[in-house]
């Protein structure tokens, strides 16, 4: 027994492994007692390990897993589904206790895992293809929390995605957060599946360039829409994704007009991407963009990153 049971412990977390946290699931489902189910992420973990390293980023995971294991007790069970991810198995009545002790602890520590000039910056700056550059906030969790107790649940299948889209709604863009489903929402279909957002939204005083943009993501199966000034936005227009140019050298209007979207609550998961005449990675990246493509680009370049980005706010 205690052959398989190491034998299904992460080699990196030293906590059983997701072969292990679906047994715990079951137990759950058939187990007569207050359980609750917290899925816990690391957010922004893929940023994190490519600009500090995989070292660092199992270092960061394991601290983790010491704060969560610091919080349980014996009857409490542990687990991982991915390099980012814990499911922890606790009584109901701690649950929510443990979430925002956990939001509290990780927020605390996670900014030791920085450079002095990261934390300075407010962000962390990726290098892309063709001098692209790619904004990446900071490393936070966010912890979905569920009971069986709520509701009749068929299989670990549908307990699992039930979780997954709790786990959804509770995420934030750049904060920690969790969300825990009561027993006055939990009816039947209570948790909605989130519509998948293909929608574009391009920003672009040069005609030719609007429609080349236009032409080409619509090809790609984008929903997309152009406008010339940022006044003609649609308040009920939410894109995935924001394509916006930052101006000319003497009048950079494109980067006031990005400070104004990120601070709008509207538009506070899609992620914008400024395309520059002028190289200034920095500027461009502080004023609130997500993403910086120097001009001129190729459009398979602009392409590959629209599908990455669409894919995170998507996630």
């Amino acid at each position: 027994m205690r052959r398989e049971f190491e034998s299904n412990l992460d080699d990196r977390k030293m906590i059983p492994n997701r072969n292990y946290s679906m047994r715990a699931i079951k137990r759950v489902l058939s187990d007569n007692k207050n359980l609750a189910a917290l899925l816990i992420s690391i957010d922004n973990f893929e940023n994190y390990r490519e600009v500090y390293t995989k070292l660092a980023s199992d270092k960061l995971a394991q601290t983790y897993t010491a704060i969560i294991t610091s919080a349980l007790s014996t009857q409490d069970f542990i687990g991982c589904l991915s390099e980012n991810e814990f499911l922890v198995i606790i009584d109901e009545l701690k649950a929510e206790k443990l979430a925002n002790f956990l939001v509290f602890a990780f927020e605390t520590v996670s900014e030791k895992f920085y450079s002095a000039s990261d934390l300075a910056r407010g962000f962390v700056m990726t290098q892309g293809d063709s001098q692209a550059g790619k904004r990446s906030e900071f490393v936070h969790t966010t912890i979905g929390i569920i009971s069986a107790d709520n509701k009749k649940y068929n299989d670990t299948n549908e307990f699992l995605t039930a979780l997954i889209n709790i786990h959804g709604l509770a995420k934030l863009p750049a904060k920690s957060n969790y969300l825990m489903e009561r027993t006055k929402i939990s009816a039947s279909d209570s948790v909605l599946q989130k519509e998948y957002n293909n929608k574009i939204l391009v920003i672009e005083k040069d005609e030719s360039m609007k429609v080349l943009l236009s032409t080409v993501l619509n090809l790609q199966g984008y929903e997309t829409q152009t406008i010339s000034e940022f006044n003609q936005i649609r308040s009920d227009y939410i894109p995935a994704v924001i394509i916006l140019d930052a101006g000319e050298n003497d009048n950079r209007y494109g980067l006031d007009i990005c400070k104004i979207i990120k601070d709008s609550h509207l538009y506070c998961k899609s992620k914008i991407v400024v395309t520059s005449v002028f190289h200034e990675k920095e500027t461009v990246l502080k004023s609130g963009a997500d993403l910086y493509i120097p001009k001129p680009y190729e459009m398979s370049d602009m392409i590959k990153w629209i599908n990455k980005l669409t894919k995170e706010v998507n996630s």
